[in-house]
């Protein structure tokens, strides 16, 4: 009698589903709120500009080096790599619709539309500059429209929101007491990962929450680039426009960069 009862009190519990406890939020604040307050802060990270520690460890390569960086909103970039002796190896700029890249050691200028797949291959986070700039100054990419909502978390003590658009899903994570941008995913609809950029570091700089470290994943590179500001100033002066230019020696082979059909 007493298997009989024991028993029965095992199938009713398999049946009843075990309630899961809903994905932390904001307070007060719907998804599109919170999602609303992300994107009007990261507006506040407008520039930064100082020396970069990038590291890439994968099966294809290892590369570390420090570099002099400068970004602005919206896509705007320049990357300048020195060698030990401080003599300058490759540079890139980004002006925002076109790009020169200048290999010194190859003799060989790249140059052409920020929309051609070339700039991907070259630029370090391998991403396009309208993701890549957001990314450095630890600022939301524009997500187009979608459909907001909470959505678990992967990282401890942060609030998870997805937004899921037309050709994209993002999954976005953000301290619950800061705010500050932690982590950024995209895919497409199908689910298969385009990146993941995780952010840390955080500290007080030019009056916004920046992040000093970064990592980023991208489909079709074997392993993840780090970045560490080891110095910067953050939505100091405007920039000067010529930063975004670069003087092209004469005697280089040159590659033109036309944009994808």
């Amino acid at each position: 009698m007493r298997c009989a009862i024991a028993l029965a009190l095992l199938v009713t519990a398999a049946a009843c589903p075990r309630l899961e406890r809903p994905p932390p939020e904001l307070a007060g604040q719907s998804p599109e709120q919170a999602l609303a307050e992300l994107v009007h802060s990261g507006r506040a990270h407008r520039q930064a500009i100082g020396l970069v520690r990038i590291d890439y460890l994968a099966g294809d390569g290892v590369f570390r080096g420090d570099a002099d960086v400068a970004v602005a909103r919206p896509g705007q970039l320049r990357f300048e790599l020195r060698s030990f002796f401080g003599q300058p190896l490759l540079a890139l700029a980004v002006d925002g619709p076109q790009f020169a890249y200048v290999d010194n050691g190859a003799t060989a200028i790249v140059r052409g539309s920020s929309a051609a797949g070339r700039l991907r291959q070259i630029l370090p986070l391998a991403l396009a500059p309208d993701l890549a700039v957001p990314l450095l100054l630890g600022s939301v990419p524009d997500l187009g429209a979608g459909t907001v909502g909470y959505i678990r978390p992967e990282v401890a003590g942060a609030v998870g929101l997805e937004v899921i658009g037309s050709t994209a899903q993002w999954r976005l994570e953000i301290d619950e007491r800061s705010h500050a941008l932690l982590r950024v995913a995209r895919s497409d609809r199908s689910g298969r990962r385009d990146f993941v950029a995780r952010l840390a570091d955080h500290a007080a700089v030019g009056g916004v929450a920046f992040p000093r470290r970064g990592e980023i994943e991208v489909a079709g590179r074997a392993g993840a680039v780090r970045w560490h500001w080891l110095q910067v100033e953050v939505n100091g002066a405007p920039l000067d426009a010529a930063l975004w230019q670069l003087a092209i020696p004469t005697g280089y082979s040159v590659e033109e960069a036309a944009a994808q059909p």
